[in-house]
């Protein structure tokens, strides 16, 4: 599952510093990093909402979605 970040511009964040924390099921926090499109791949097995936490230019966002198993790529906004 692909998980898109981009900013109110609709522009990806790249190179952002991902966690997840929150999740209906257990994902090693691995701290991912953002690629050149903004996105990040975590394995999604259960329905429900994700929290992730990007520290980006210094600064820390969070985000939130609610997303199922079924779902192949989900953009979130981060202000």
């Amino acid at each position: 599952m692909i998980v898109q970040f981009v900013d109110a511009q609709g522009r990806p964040i790249v190179d952002a510093t991902v966690s997840v924390i929150e999740s209906p099921q257990p994902i090693p926090d691995l701290g991912m990093l953002t690629d050149d499109a903004g996105e990040i791949n975590i394995d999604v097995t259960a329905a429900g909402t994700y929290g992730f936490s990007l520290f980006h230019n210094g600064q820390t966002h969070r985000a939130t979605s609610t997303i199922r198993p079924s779902d192949t790529k989900v953009r979130l906004w981060v202000s």
